[in-house]
């Protein structure tokens, strides 16, 4: 009964974490192809 509980009272705080690894995914790959279109012009 406890354990459900625990997981919503973290849940916003996973969901966060889980935002901020897309967005390092992103970042990356963003950044990957604005210098690969630097490097092409």
């Amino acid at each position: 009964m406890l354990k459900p509980f625990c997981f919503f009272n973290n849940f916003p705080w996973n969901f966060l974490s889980l935002f901020s690894f897309l967005a390092n995914i992103y970042n990356y790959w963003f950044s990957c192809f604005y210098r690969l279109l630097k490097n092409y012009k």
